[in-house]
């Protein structure tokens, strides 16, 4: 058997021994042929831009990614990997909200500090778009608190790596220690401070044989994904584990997911996935579509239907599989799972072909009648999970509700150029000296050495699978209209029966001079700004008299105090 330290050895040796066989199919739509790329065609391509990039820049240098899902962004991670910097994937400028996307963009350049822009043809001629640039930087300097804000992103060098047609030359291809990371994979914290999880190659190889062990995958497997290539699930799930287990893998837009949900289905009985999955609004979306059409679908290929990332809904699920019983799927592919950005991905599964395991509440020890929590299984093997009271740091015994911890090999080296969060993240330790463990910040408990997800301690909005920080949705409700008040509302969701999302609930207090005629307007554009910024769908906007948003002494919103009056109707 041969062994492999990296995903750079894997890379190559499988462009060796299986140069024709395609790894990638790109699909655009649901008629056209699909892009290609073969494990040969990868590693060349690959090769071409790692070359250029060695030209601008030094190892362990940051290169961001700017690119619309596409082999083209493949192309340019393995560069990446090959050339010995460090990988920034990030979503490119959205043209239809140029200057808020740009802003964000700048946010992360700031932080990240890179010396190279890798992009496509399409998102270049985005970046140069100088009419919005003084907006952009009103916009950032407003979330930073600044007045005058140098943008980085006009300094940056941009290398359009479409426009590469030269084969590959020489170029130092040292093989990257377990220990050098390989990319930051920004995730959960507000806009304004945007934070770099640091995922070392080490970290990829052990999260990627988690993966197979868990979903028992084989180079008999076939995948199917349409989650976003810049976060961990698409990253991990969809681009890396094909590679490293050695089987093909069907990727398309996001986008073309939303605009229409049952080209899921349609592409997985077309190319006989064996692996697909998603957040569970996918899975509503997709049990709602399939009430009222009149479309057949051959689903029996389907063997791991995996779901995570937000928590996971009884209801909803057991919903899509009512319906997609219907088109031969089978409901043990069911296979919830939980993970995170800062260990690599996946962190805890059940036994593959178990199907949704569900438990309620007061069989779990909670004096809650009527919810139920779904099985996300146990800690990857070589891996440790606890829960833990986030107060004392005592380990919880089973079933008491606490902070879900972990430790092992699958966790990140920490935030990128920020010890004080990394510090509080990254090296709990228990009352008894147990450590170091990653605080996940996220509410559970252990039953049967088996993790439920109760809820999140952190304030994070999770809709329809994206993290967005409530700061964000305030600050564009503050900005919507004059007669909100600034730095006095709060946003947080509520679980609603029935719906594939989260209700995010904004309250705001507005000026004393405010007429009830006036009420209108001001609701009205509040979810035109948040939809058009946010593509928030399922919104609530409370109008507020002043000093009715509760804070602390120090003037900091309490969101779960304000979250409880709300839902108490208080």
């Amino acid at each position: 058997m041969v062994t492999h330290n990296n995903i750079i050895d894997i890379l190559q040796y499988r462009a060796k021994h299986q140069p024709d066989e395609v790894l990638y199919r790109f699909q655009h739509d649901g008629d056209s042929e699909a892009d290609t790329l073969t494990y040969a065609e990868l590693y060349h391509r690959a090769c071409v831009i790692a070359l250029h990039i060695q030209q601008k820049a030094d190892k362990h240098e940051r290169v961001v990614l700017l690119y619309e899902p596409g082999l083209e962004f493949i192309c340019a991670l393995f560069a990446c990997f090959l050339a010995g910097v460090i990988a920034v994937p990030a979503y490119p400028p959205n043209p239809y909200q140029l200057t808020s996307s740009l802003a964000k963009l700048e946010l992360l350049l700031q932080d990240a500090a890179p010396k190279l822009i890798c992009c496509s043809s399409r998102v270049l001629a985005l970046l140069r778009m100088t009419q919005v640039k003084d907006a952009v930087s009103r916009w950032v300097g407003r979330l930073r608190g600044e007045e005058n804000t140098v943008l980085r992103l006009a300094h940056i060098e941009k290398l359009n790596t479409e426009s590469i047609k030269l084969a590959a030359g020489e170029f130092d291809m040292s093989s990257p220690l377990v220990t050098d990371v390989a990319y930051l994979q920004y995730t959960s914290g507000s806009t304004g401070n945007p934070k770099g999880v640091m995922v070392t190659h080490g970290n990829v190889m052990s999260n990627s044989v988690a993966i197979q062990h868990a979903f028992d995958h084989s180079a008999s497997s076939r995948g199917l994904i349409w989650l976003p290539p810049y976060h961990d699930m698409g990253l991990i799930g969809g681009i890396i584990q094909p590679l490293f287990v050695g089987f093909p893998c069907v990727l398309f837009s996001p986008l073309r997911f939303i605009q229409n949900p049952l080209l899921w289905l349609r592409f997985i009985e077309r190319y006989q996935a064996t692996t697909s999955g998603g957040p569970n609004f996918a899975y509503a979306l997709c049990a709602k579509l399939l009430k009222t059409t009149s479309e057949q679908f051959d689903l029996s290929s389907w063997r791991v239907a995996f779901c995570g990332a937000e928590p996971l809904n009884v209801d909803l699920l057991n919903d899509f599989c009512d319906q997609a019983s219907k088109h031969r799927f089978d409901g043990r592919a069911f296979y919830p799972c939980y993970g995170l950005a800062e260990h690599t991905l996946i962190a805890a599964g059940g036994t593959c072909r178990s199907g949704l395991q569900a438990v309620s509440a007061q069989k779990l020890g909670m004096d809650d009648q009527t919810t139920s929590y779904v099985c996300c299984g146990r800690a990857m093997p070589d891996h440790e999970m606890n829960i833990v009271d986030p107060d004392s740091h005592t380990i919880c015994n089973d079933r008491e509700v606490g902070e879900v911890w972990l430790r092992g090999p699958s966790v990140a080296q920490g935030y990128w150029r920020n010890p004080q969060a990394t510090e509080v993240a990254f090296n709990a330790w228990t009352d008894e000296g147990v450590g170091p463990f990653f605080r996940a910040g996220d509410l559970g408990l252990i039953d049967n050495n088996e993790l439920y997800v109760i809820g999140r301690i952190k304030d994070m909005l999770i809709i329809a699978g994206r993290n967005i920080a409530p700061q964000d949705i305030e600050f564009t409700v503050e900005q919507a209209h004059a007669m909100c008040r600034k730095g006095c509302s709060v946003a947080f969701s509520v679980e609603t029966t029935g719906q594939a999302s989260d209700t995010v609930v904004v309250a705001v207090e507005i000026k004393k001079e405010v007429k009830a005629k006036q009420h209108d307007d001001i609701l009205n554009t509040i979810v035109q700004q948040v939809l058009a910024e946010h593509s928030v769908v399922h919104l609530t906007v409370l109008l507020l008299s002043p000093n009715l948003v509760l804070k602390t002494t120090s003037g900091k919103v309490r969101r779960q105090a304000c979250k409880a009056s709300f839902v108490n109707g208080s």
